[in-house]
């Protein structure tokens, strides 16, 4: 696997970031459901969405990684 350890903070604290702004959003949409309700949680909904394309993407990589791992480790079939 690829590890770049020095970019696991930055990974780490966007998702902390993105975890934040989807528990602001639960706590909006929870109790404000009025129109400037809606427009405030409609801000935090679209950084959330931003947030989250940078922490698919690390997880597609990582998928595809240890897809690649398995096939490495699976073992060569019998030659007859």
């Amino acid at each position: 696997m690829s590890g770049d350890l020095e970019s696991q903070p930055s990974r780490r604290t966007k998702n902390l970031n993105l975890n934040s702004d989807l528990r602001d959003l639960q706590r909006f949409l929870s109790a404000d459901l009025t129109p400037g309700g809606l427009d405030a949680a409609r801000k935090i909904a679209v950084k959330a969405n931003a947030d989250a394309v940078p922490i698919r993407k690390s997880l597609a990589k990582l998928a595809g990684e240890f897809r690649a791992m398995g096939v490495a480790l699976t073992p060569a079939a019998a030659v007859e």
